[in-house]
């Protein structure tokens, strides 16, 4: 079977970001179609306990794959998906990507040893905790992300034996041991995980030092995302080295009427942050002559967004490799206060003269 459909604007995803993005239409009047791989709505929002909402008048396909899109410079571009065998075509004016990211695993982390049962990604742990499934005893989390804290937490309440091993000075957790300023090298074991090799280590997980064994049954990873972005690659877009997702501008546009927003965007670290990303303007004003390019300078890892179109203000979301206390654009000599438990700031372009600008963290 098939069918055909028209529609102001489809989202691809409908975890945090989409679900934000769900709203942003709804408020600039657009009537949305959303479509979900997943049996219900949520992404990662689900598996950690959150609450979910969605407007009852926006149509969600859940279970559904989308297959290939084609992108139309001069119109409405054509989405094509698939559920339970029935082939939906969507032409739409826009498309909004919040297909998420997926976890760095071991082998993306150069972790060496034995491939043992009992490794698993973050996702795969929640995953298997919101089905009520208790997979170790001895639990070792690798990470220092909001993921990670959160998946200590949750295994800690379940009165398990909980290690996070991290490169940072985080705070204490009730109940979980931190071994900090560490990361993980190996793993042994034979059927299934005995230990972990240790080495003092710097901020991005890069060994320095080794620093013996650590026994454990299970072990967990959760030192960062990349970009889910599959359906992207067939279209004419730009790839950030940075942030290894799309460049985009300041309304999360890569291409004419192709946004993509939360994980499928950039490694964000904290959940408010993929949230905030799908809070879009369809409208542009005050378009510029000249658009400006942003790149991440000394002590920055990524800034998004990569171009500005427009002179109003626009939020930047950014990722420094320590603690800062400032931010500074350093073509303009200006000067951002940051706050610690922030990963964005606002700011106003209007007085910019330089059409290349570098953002450098500073304390």
């Amino acid at each position: 079977m098939k069918k055909e459909l028209t529609s102001d604007i489809v989202i691809v995803g409908s975890g945090p970001s989409g679900l934000k993005a769900v709203s942003s239409a709804v408020k600039s009047n657009l009537t949305p179609i959303v479509f979900e791989w997943d049996e219900q709505i949520g992404g990662i929002l689900r598996l950690i306990g959150k609450e979910i909402y969605a407007s009852e008048d926006v149509e969600i396909y859940t279970k559904t794959t989308v297959i290939n899109v084609v992108y139309n410079p001069k119109g409405s571009h054509k989405i094509v998906a698939v559920k339970k065998g029935e082939i939906i075509i969507v032409n739409a004016k826009r498309i909004v990507f919040a297909t998420g990211s997926r976890d760095i695993t071991t082998a993306g982390a150069r972790i060496a040893g034995d491939r043992p049962s009992g490794v698993f990604t973050a996702t795969e742990a929640l995953r298997l905790l919101s089905k009520g499934y208790i997979f170790g005893k001895k639990i070792v989390i690798l990470g220092g992300n909001e993921i990670s804290i959160l998946l200590s937490k949750l295994l800690a309440s379940k009165n398990l034996d909980v290690t996070l091993i991290t490169p940072r000075k985080i705070s204490d957790i009730p109940g979980v041991r931190i071994i900090r300023e560490h990361t993980v090298t190996h793993i042994k074991g034979k059927e299934r995980v005995e230990k972990v090799g240790l080495a003092l280590s710097n901020e991005d997980f890069i060994p320095i030092k080794n620093d013996g064994e650590y026994e454990c049954d299970t072990f967990i990873i959760s030192i960062g995302f990349r970009p889910l972005i599959g359906l992207l690659n067939k279209l004419p877009i730009t790839i950030d080295m940075y942030t290894k997702g799309p460049v985009v501008n300041e309304t999360f546009e890569t291409l004419p009427g192709i946004y993509v927003v939360g994980g499928a965007l950039a490694p964000f670290e904290l959940l408010r942050n993929v949230e905030k990303s799908g809070d879009l303007v369809f409208k542009k004003s005050n378009v510029r002559e000249e658009l400006i390019t942003i790149k991440p300078g000394k002590n920055v890892r990524f800034v998004v967004p990569h171009q500005i179109t427009e002179k109003k203000s626009f939020t930047l979301f950014y990722s420094t490799k320590s603690y800062f206390r400032k931010l500074k654009i350093m073509e303009e000599n200006i000067e951002i206060p940051i706050n610690e438990e922030e990963s964005f700031v606002e700011i106003d372009p209007s007085s910019f003269k330089a059409n290349k600008i570098t953002i450098d963290a500073m304390m």
